[in-house]
């Protein structure tokens, strides 16, 4: 693998911000392309992003990016569109997967075995976290556009610089929460949180809880919750919505 900028054989070399579905798949065709060479960045110490549950992640909330506890998923997420729709074109489910919409875990099971069958995993770089990218020359620099990638590797501390010819960013955006302001909310006494810190239902045995929204997480958590929740209620804009009769 070429280093510092070099470019090996007059190959392009590509950078790739992240190993999730966006990710693998941007790697697994740049790798088959005998004119580039690519180089994924992911800062988990493993592929699939979202789809990862880390064991006992629902006791350690409020976790930074970098930590092997971070989450942002809960776990009986299911897929929201059917499996045919779910999976990239050249690479299908397994015949043994039979569920319309797929576990967490069997989605999980299908990247890796995406990564498997096309040997993607020498091309990340794992428990790498890119801080910066910058123009090489700056911004009004003439002719062909490079890029100055810096990263900091996770486990030695150290930050280093590469160049590359183009810069793929995969990182998803499910990452950071949008907390809309509500007045009279922080007067509210009670527990508040945002569903990308919801994990597990059994956590609201016989409270009351109000859900902010109801579309995919909001649906998704309302029918989780009702069977262990004294009491769930829904506020959202839109004037009908199909939901379990539990609700």
């Amino acid at each position: 693998m070429a280093q510092n900028g070099e470019r090996c054989h007059g190959r392009k070399r590509v950078a790739v911000v992240g190993a999730g579905m966006t990710g693998l798949c941007a790697i697994r065709h740049f790798a088959a392309d005998p004119n580039y060479e690519v180089v994924a960045f992911e800062r988990a110490n493993t592929i699939a992003g979202i789809w990862n549950y880390p064991e006992g992640c629902e006791e350690h909330v409020n976790q930074p990016e970098t930590s092997p506890y971070y989450c942002r998923t809960y776990r009986d997420l299911k897929t929201n569109s059917p499996r045919e729709l779910s999976c990239y074109p050249d690479f299908p489910f397994a015949d043994t997967v039979k569920d319309t919409y797929c576990t967490r875990e069997t989605v999980l099971h299908y990247f890796h075995a995406y990564a498997k069958h096309f040997d993607l995993l020498p091309h990340i770089k794992f428990r790498h976290q890119v801080k910066l990218v910058t123009p090489v020359g700056g911004v009004h620099a003439e002719g062909p556009v490079r890029w100055t990638v810096e990263v900091l590797d996770l486990e030695s501390d150290k930050v280093s610089k590469d160049e590359f010819d183009s810069v793929l960013v995969c990182s998803g955006h499910y990452h950071k929460p949008y907390l809309p302001e509500i007045n009279g909310l922080d007067k509210f006494t009670g527990h508040i949180m945002h569903s990308c810190d919801y994990r597990v239902p059994e956590k609201f045995k016989g409270q009351n809880v109000l859900l902010i929204g109801a579309k995919v997480s909001g649906n998704d958590i309302a029918c989780e919750i009702a069977p262990f929740a004294n009491q769930v209620q829904l506020s959202f804009l839109a004037d009908f919505l199909p939901l379990s009769k539990s609700i």
